[in-house]
């Protein structure tokens, strides 16, 4: 699934109501303890995920406060700009928790005051944090161990400004 530019974006949501509902966002760290690991637990993330999949998660990503991320949106690993020998070229990375967002916009430029921005985006679009689940040596690749094992996501593809707000983090 391709996210689509803003117009685009108005176009598409004519012909799939309910597909953009701002209302509907979900806040995985409400709906489910993501310290238990169990299999039961992730299986049911699985499904709640799988369910909701048309509806917005609120995730975030924190990055250098000099890149222009509400012009340009956040835009995905190059060869170039890989701030992490496991991160793939093509994708953004989001975490479930705006703390460890900060955290790893801290710990990729070196500094101490990474902004972190909001991402409101639809569960459709995730993929599971290889990286993430490869450090937690988890076995398994779903969404719902990525929410477990590794506390966030990755999207193919760059973020457009109009799923993104700035945090006052």
């Amino acid at each position: 699934m391709k996210i689509l530019k803003f117009d685009e974006f108005k176009n598409e949501s004519f012909l799939h109501s309910g597909f953009w509902t701002i209302n509907t966002t979900i806040i995985l760290s409400d709906e489910f303890n993501l310290t238990d690991s169990s299999e039961k637990n992730i299986l049911n993330i699985n499904k709640f995920l799988n369910k909701n999949k048309n509806k917005n998660i609120r995730l975030y990503h924190g990055t250098h406060p000099n890149i222009p991320i509400l012009e340009d949106g956040l835009l995905t690993t190059k060869l170039k700009t890989k701030k992490s020998y496991q991160s793939q070229v093509g994708f953004v990375y989001l975490s479930i928790y705006p703390d460890s967002a900060k955290l790893f916009g801290n710990i990729a430029y070196g500094i101490n005051n990474a902004v972190v921005y909001q991402v409101d985006i639809p569960i459709l679009y995730l993929k599971p944090d290889l990286d993430q689940l490869y450090n937690s040596g988890s076995l398994n690749k779903t969404l719902g161990d990525s929410a477990v094992h590794g506390h966030g996501f990755r999207v193919k593809g760059d973020i457009p400004p109009y799923m993104i707000t700035k945090t006052d983090l």
